[in-house]
């Protein structure tokens, strides 16, 4: 009974860590936001948290969801800026509520990286945490995960060519990580 009940203090702790961790990392972004010295981006930022458009058609995949519905997600919003705010707004809502959803951290950091007001750290933590959680819940091969890191950065590159350097950089460091691996491996 005592091994049961540590089980379930230890669930409920971990998973309400997580939550508030993220709920404080949101609100630290309407900060950031606001720190910059525009009062409109920071109300902005506030309504589409509260009252995102994207919201209610995001929740349909808080457990069931695959690289496909980024894509969709992404194809709709066309890195139009009202769009982003309100893909990124209910993103950040729906992770303070799933903080191990990778279609909500990929889409999170799609917004961050072309509305480029928020922390680069913090968007390219984001992008990682959506790439290796959509790696290892799909079992993605290597060429199958680099494919989809490749669909992202052309997508990122259709709609802000500024920014995909940033992104190739990552991809490359990643590239280089695994020939390291699989050549240490291969000794």
């Amino acid at each position: 009974m005592q091994k049961c009940l540590g089980y379930l203090v230890e669930f409920a702790y971990n998973n309400i860590a997580k939550k508030r961790l993220e709920s404080i990392h949101a609100m630290e972004n309407a900060c950031i936001i606001g720190a910059n010295g525009n009062n409109a981006n920071f109300q902005e930022y506030i309504n589409t948290y509260f009252d995102s458009k994207y919201y209610v058609p995001l929740l349909e995949y808080i457990l069931d969801y695959n690289i496909n519905i980024a894509w969709q997600f992404i194809e709709q919003v066309q890195g139009i800026i009202d769009e982003l705010r309100n893909l990124r707004g209910a993103c950040d809502r729906l992770i303070t509520e799933n903080p191990d959803n990778a279609l909500y951290y990929l889409l999170r950091s799609f917004a961050k990286l072309l509305l480029a007001d928020g922390s680069i750290d913090d968007t390219l933590k984001d992008y990682q945490k959506a790439i290796n959680t959509f790696k290892e819940t799909f079992k993605m091969d290597r060429i199958e995960y680099t494919s989809m890191t490749s669909q992202f950065a052309v997508y990122i590159n259709k709609y802000d060519g500024r920014t995909d350097l940033l992104l190739y950089n990552e991809m490359l460091k990643d590239q280089l990580n695994w020939t390291r691996n699989y050549n240490n491996y291969n000794k």
